[in-house]
């Protein structure tokens, strides 16, 4: 779980900065197209960014069930083995 827990955080921060680039780079530039009368690029980008907005809504639901599991895991039982 903890490894899955890792994948999944990795995720989510790269969803973050995806919508870093989407509000300061791309809807400005998208928006600036839309001005000159092609409205492609910003629904494109609109429809972009709220993937990105939808991936961090599962990566934070995932992230929370993966600590529950991991606060709850029960740790591996260690056997002993008799000296002979």
């Amino acid at each position: 779980n903890q490894e899955a827990l890792e994948i999944v955080r990795r995720m989510r921060e790269r969803s973050e900065r995806a919508l870093e680039q989407f509000d300061w780079k791309i809807l400005p530039l998208a928006r600036k197209i839309q001005a000159r009368g092609d409205a492609a690029p910003l629904m494109a980008a609109r429809y972009g960014r709220g993937l990105q907005e939808g991936i961090l809504a599962v990566c934070g639901e995932l992230e929370r069930e993966l600590e529950d599991q991991t606060a709850t895991a029960r740790p591996p039982r260690r056997t002993r083995i008799a000296p002979r």
